[in-house]
């Protein structure tokens, strides 16, 4: 939310903008670490209980991954995206959220829990320009021009 106070010492609501809580649900990595709800926690002025939430998580890790298209893929020459695969890819995705490439320029968010041991596959998703899961559309040549004869 954002307020201003005008010269007549009014608070004036300005914007309520669910964006601020990364509207793009980048907050839900909380709900799937934690089990908090940002919004709740933040309305109500609640304090996680860290101890508690903890425990048992040791040697765990929660991550969010954008899946970028990478500024040398041309958007219209993506078929489609195999998520599938992606999925695959990892030991324990917990959400994906696809998103139109073509409109966002990226393929959507994944939501991981990855051991310590298991930290390369998050290592290679961050390194990849994901061609390994893109399907392209198939570039048909242009005809030959025959010259045209007097």
């Amino acid at each position: 939310m954002e307020f201003r106070v005008g010269t007549d010492r009014r608070i004036q609501l300005i914007e309520l903008n669910p964006m601020r809580f990364a509207g793009w649900c980048t907050t839900d990595i909380a709900h799937f670490a934690y089990g908090i709800n940002t919004y709740k926690y933040f309305l109500q002025q609640l304090e996680p209980d860290w101890d508690k939430i903890l425990d048992g998580k040791e040697g765990k890790n929660f991550c969010l991954v954008i899946l970028n298209r990478s500024v040398e893929i041309d958007s219209k020459s993506v078929k489609s995206f195999d998520y599938e695969k992606l999925l695959a890819d990892f030991e324990k995705p917990l959400e994906l959220r696809k998103a139109d490439q073509e409109k966002y320029g990226l393929f959507g968010y994944i939501f991981t829990e990855t051991k310590d041991n298991s930290w390369s596959e998050i290592e290679r998703i961050l390194k990849s320009d994901l061609r390994e899961y893109i399907n392209f559309k198939e570039i048909i040549p242009a005809a030959p021009v025959t010259p045209l004869k007097d």
